[in-house]
C-alpha cells in the first residue's frame, strides 16, 4: 500500500499550466464587454466560455496517441468482459 496519495486528475502538466493563462484571457477579454451587463450575465458568459475552452482542450487530449491507445484498450477490455459473461451465459449441450 502507498503513503503518497494519488491525484484525482491526471492532466498533461503543459495543459494543466496553460488554465491560468486561459483565465486570464477570459477576464480580460471580460472586462472589455459592454457595461450594460449585469454581474450575473457576466459571470455566466464566463462560465460558458471557459466551458468551450476546457472543452477544446480535452478533445485536443484525446487525440494524443497515448489517449487513442487507453480509449482502444478499454473497448478490448469491455468486449473480452462481454464475451466471458456470454461464455459463461451459454447453455451447455449435452450429447445423447
Amino acid at each position: 500500500m502507498s503513503s503518497t496519495p494519488t491525484p484525482a486528475f491526471n492532466g498533461s502538466p503543459s495543459t494543466v499550466g496553460r488554465v491560468p493563462k486561459i483565465l486570464q484571457h477570459i477576464t480580460n477579454q471580460a472586462s472589455g464587454d459592454s457595461e450594460s451587463l449585469t454581474p450575473q450575465k457576466k459571470l455566466l458568459n464566463s462560465i460558458d466560455t471557459v466551458e468551450k475552452v476546457v472543452m477544446e482542450e480535452l478533445q485536443k487530449l484525446k487525440r494524443t496517441p497515448s489517449a487513442k491507445k487507453a480509449a482502444t484498450e478499454k473497448r478490448v477490455r469491455t468486449l473480452m468482459s462481454m464475451r466471458g459473461l456470454l461464455d459463461f451465459n451459454m447453455p451447455v449441450k449435452h450429447c445423447c
